[in-house]
């Protein structure tokens, strides 16, 4: 008996010894895929022998980087929100491999890690470090530069450098918007940072996370790539000139609106207020709100972003008498272990409604509000982000109304 008692004691120990462990030093969201494990190569055996900034890439494709330079691409680095969030989570080099992606951004050169994990990665001296560029984020180098060549749409024999052509056009998002997490200490469906995840007939192939020989992502992880459709939502269509002079074609503009604008946020979504009359007398009024214009959830990425449905019911000077507010989110467990505590966010075509009963005879309006949040407020709190994090997309406001009375 007290031989058990002992062994029961020590896993006791063992177990609390862990769990205290990973509460300290909790476990990361996300594996660091082969694909972003270190900076894009513009250095070495196949050099550029140009100027990769985005102020040279504009003297020929002028339409391109000028819509480049409102977007958040061009903002990742200087971003403040990231900064803070970047500072909390202790520099960790990682984060640079999406907010600067070129080597000649990042001060330091990855050459190895210690002890093989990709979150501490062994640092040298950049010799070529650009200040200017690495103010650029992600710039036109970061998508368009491989293994000494500009891919896009065409290989251009005239153009005065190398050119290719990429076999699939979503292939270079893959390498910041898929994310894995194969850990033993995770549980999550799908890791907090990864969008492309979401697509439910693009499903990733954990086991095959490897670059392809033209230094673009193998689509062979993406089950269906012909799915992923984000250059075909996030870069509109148009038809002009890939560079000046050159013959009018079907291209693309370059503006990646997404999460950070809620415009585009707003677009995604249909919501319907109406209202119906209960049995009893009283007025129902619902606000139905479905996801049909994103094929990811909404909202996607960080785990703070978030939907807010506020309904309530004013008297007739305006005062609130009834309030609900309802949040979609993504609610996750960090430490000790990561686990999907809740998900009420927007799938694809599959609409979410909210209902406030206002009681018979009750004067008055009904009013429903939908806010965006880019994060929460006690995030923005603990990161002291002095910056707008939510914005109305949605207020509707419609009058109590009697029930009609019917004569005998």
């Amino acid at each position: 008996m007290k031989r058990r008692a002992a062994i029961a004691g020590a896993l006791l120990a063992a177990l609390a010894a862990y769990v205290g462990g990973r509460i300290v030093d909790p476990p990361n969201y996300i594996d660091v895929s082969d694909w972003f494990a270190a900076p894009i190569v513009t250095l070495g055996a196949s050099p550029l022998q140009f100027d990769l900034s985005a102020e040279a890439c504009g003297g020929c494709h002028k339409d391109s980087a000028q819509e480049w330079s409102q977007t958040m691409h061009a903002h990742v680095w200087d971003d403040a929100a990231f900064q803070a969030d970047w500072r909390h989570q202790g520099y960790s080099p990682i984060c640079r491999n999406c907010h600067t992606p070129l080597d000649r951004q990042q001060e330091s050169l990855v050459v190895g890690f210690r002890g093989g994990d990709r979150w501490s990665p062994e640092l040298a001296p950049n010799p070529a470090f650009d200040a200017n560029l690495r103010q650029q984020g992600v710039t036109c180098a970061a998508c368009h530069v491989r293994d000494g060549k500009v891919y896009g749409p065409w290989a251009n024999g005239a153009a005065p450098h190398k050119t290719a052509a990429w076999t699939n056009p979503n292939e270079t998002c893959v390498r910041c918007h898929l994310a894995a997490n194969t850990s033993r200490v995770s549980f999550l469906r799908q890791p907090p940072c990864g969008t492309i995840g979401e697509i439910e007939p693009a499903r990733q192939n954990p086991a095959a996370q490897q670059p392809s020989e033209d230094g673009y992502l193998n689509v062979s992880p993406i089950a269906n790539p012909a799915a992923l459709r984000c250059v075909e939502c996030h870069m509109p269509s148009v038809d002009r000139p890939l560079a000046s002079g050159g013959p009018v074609r079907l291209a693309r503009r370059h503006l990646w609106k997404g999460g950070h604008d809620p415009a585009t946020v707003r677009a995604a979504l249909t919501i319907n207020f109406t209202r119906s009359t209960e049995p009893s007398g009283a007025t129902r009024y619902s606000l139905e709100i479905a996801n049909t214009g994103a094929n990811h959830h909404v909202p996607t990425g960080p785990v703070d972003r978030a939907l807010t449905v506020t309904l309530q019911r004013m008297d007739a000077v305006g005062r609130v008498l009834q309030s609900q507010t309802s949040k979609l989110e993504r609610r996750v467990l960090g430490r000790p272990f990561l686990l999907d505590l809740w998900d009420t966010r927007l799938r694809p075509n599959a609409p979410q409604t909210y209902s406030l009963i206002a009681p018979a005879g009750a004067e008055g309006e009904v009013e429903a509000v939908v806010r965006y949040w880019l994060m929460s407020p006690s995030h923005s709190e603990k990161l002291d982000v002095r910056l707008p994090i939510s914005t109305e997309i949605f207020r509707e406001r419609m009058p109590l109304v009697a029930p009609i009375a019917h004569s005998r």
